[in-house]
Parts: C-alpha cells; sequence; structure tokens
C-alpha cells in the first residue's frame, strides 16, 4: 500500500481595499438668471453650503423663466493608500436623498482645500477632464448610487495616492452637457452630506496592489 501525501495549500490572501468617508458640500446660487450660459458658468451670487442633506445639490432647473444650477464637490483623504499603489477598482458611493430626475456624472475635482472647509465660491468651475462615471440617480439606502470610476479615474486615484482625491458631482443632462432644460423642467437630484449621521455618507472604496 502506497503512502499518500497530502500537500496543504497556504490560502492567498484577497488583495487590500480601503474605504475612506467623504467631506463634502455644494455650491448653490443666491437667485436664478435670466440666460443659461451666466447660470451654468458665471453666476454672480453663490454660497458654499455644508448642510445633512440637500434637496438641489446636484442640479439644474428653470422656473419663471430664471435657470439655476447646483454643483456638489468631494474630498477624500487617501493618506492610508501606499504611494505608488496599483489601484484595481475605485467606487464612490453616494446616497440618494429626495430627489431623483436625471443622470449624474463625477469628474475629477481642483476644488481649494483638502476637505469641505476649504469650499469657496471660486470652487463653482473646480473640475477638469470627462466624466469618469455617469449613473441614473436614484433615492434610497440599498442599492445607492454607485460611480465605478473608468480607467482615468483609476489613474487619477493612483496619482493621489497618499494624499487628497477631489471630485465634482455634476447634473448630467443639462449642466455638463451644456443644454438649456426646457420652462419648468426640474433635472433635480439631492444627496446626503457628511454632516449627516454616519449611515448616510458617501464613502469611496478602493481595491489595490502593492
Amino acid at each position: 500500500m502506497g503512502i499518500k501525501f497530502v500537500v496543504k495549500q497556504t490560502p492567498v490572501p484577497p488583495p487590500p481595499s480601503l474605504s475612506v468617508y467623504a467631506s463634502d458640500g455644494y455650491l448653490a446660487p443666491l437667485g436664478g438668471q435670466a440666460v443659461w450660459a451666466t447660470a451654468r458658468n458665471t453666476p454672480p451670487s453663490l454660497v458654499a453650503v455644508y448642510t445633512d442633506a440637500g434637496y438641489n445639490s446636484i442640479a439644474t432647473r428653470v422656473f419663471s423663466a430664471n435657470y439655476y444650477v447646483t454643483r456638489s464637490f468631494l474630498y477624500f483623504d487617501l493618506s492610508a493608500l501606499p504611494g505608488g499603489a496599483t489601484v484595481t477598482s475605485a467606487i464612490v458611493t453616494v446616497r440618494g436623498y429626495t430627489s431623483a430626475n436625471s443622470q449624474v456624472c463625477i469628474q475629477q475635482g481642483t476644488q481649494t482645500g483638502t476637505d469641505k472647509t476649504g469650499l469657496v465660491i471660486g470652487d463653482w468651475n473646480a473640475f477638469t477632464g470627462t466624466p469618469f462615471s455617469i449613473i441614473n440617480w436614484i433615492t434610497g439606502s440599498d442599492p445607492r448610487n454607485n460611480f465605478t470610476l473608468d480607467a482615468a479615474g483609476i489613474a487619477y486615484i493612483e496619482s493621489v495616492a497618499g494624499s487628497t482625491a477631489k471630485f465634482c458631482l455634476r447634473e448630467y443632462d443639462s449642466d455638463y452637457s451644456d443644454v438649456a432644460p426646457l420652462n419648468n423642467t426640474d433635472n433635480v437630484n439631492s444627496m446626503y452630506f457628511s454632516a449627516s449621521i454616519e449611515a448616510n455618507w458617501a464613502y469611496i472604496t478602493i481595491g489595490y496592489t502593492v
């Protein structure tokens, strides 16, 4: 009778992952504008908001022949992501609030500061490049809005490892696409911010190898 040898295989541990909550806020106009290009590109008066939840936080709308646009900005502290890491996946998860009426896109943000306290009204156009992801906005806690970042988004995350990742959320159908909404049309989307209870905070989940 031969001797049987049992070879024990050492389990391969899963690749590391990192989840980080956002610091966030949004910029909103203090009044509507009769000209779409002004409302979208150079609104004369803005306010930075860091409230629990923003009803018009990612929106374009026209009311009484005046246009309104709002944009949200997110910061993620990636100090725990090793420099030189190879990012294999990155998903930004956001819980919608009470309204979901159009598509929303996520772009690289260039806003000031490293958290929401640095967000200023001069950051209105603080974004660059094409969207890393475009989704149909939804409300509710499960499922939530998940932006699965494309290759350019993953490259951006790698470039800011050990630092701060910044994003801008914009209403896609009118704001990003530069198509003025029709009269009395509300492309309004809303989200919970980090001023709310922790269960509602936006977060990023990053898979990586070192």
